[in-house]
């Protein structure tokens, strides 16, 4: 059987990593690249072309090592963008730290009594929709032209495949999907 070379990417808040496997587990390469955000009070952004370029120059490194096969990818959750139909970004990432969406979640807490049982996580500053909902109140022509949101994997899935695609495990920190069901709740969308 022919050996299949994985990379194995991982980004995190302020750095990315890749290591390249060979499918018998030998270690061919580790490569790092950091990944640093603006953060200034409750603000903690980070742009998509720093994510970009990390994800390019890890797979450089990679690929002069040997050939990739298949990449497996992993990140921090619950940091979304809002992108064209072109899939470019149109915004920042709204990083996992932020607190701005604090005063929308102490608006909508009295409404959202059955939110954890419906999506499996409580109203906070953590989850996806309450960063949408700030951009939706405050970056309102971004929102408007937004095509679809985006959160950190899912906009790296797209750079390298050109698809738009998630993960359940995704979808569920975004507060929009309904656990029962396994979809989206059109009601908290």
């Amino acid at each position: 059987m022919e050996q299949m070379n994985i990379l194995i990417l991982d980004v995190g808040s302020t750095s990315m990593r890749g290591v390249l496997f060979r499918s018998d587990g030998k270690i061919l390469c580790t490569n790092s690249v950091q990944t640093p955000h603006r953060q200034e009070g409750r603000l903690h952004e980070q742009s998509p072309v720093v994510l970009t370029n990390g994800l390019m120059e890890i797979c450089r490194q990679s690929a002069v090592m040997d050939k990739i096969h298949a990449v497996a990818l992993t990140a921090f959750r619950s940091a979304p963008t809002i992108v064209n139909k072109h899939g470019e970004a149109l915004c920042s990432f709204i990083m996992w730290q932020d607190t701005r969406s604090e005063e929308i979640c102490q608006e909508l807490r009295s409404q959202c009594d059955d939110l954890p049982r419906r999506c499996g996580a409580p109203l906070s500053t953590l989850q996806t929709a309450t960063k949408l909902t700030y951009l939706r109140r405050h970056q309102k022509e971004v929102y408007r032209r937004g095509y679809k949101f985006l959160v950190v994997p899912d906009y790296l899935l797209h750079c390298m495949t050109g698809n738009f695609v998630t993960d359940r495990t995704y979808g569920s920190r975004s507060l929009l999907m309904e656990l029962e069901a396994d979809d989206w709740d059109q009601e908290l969308c």
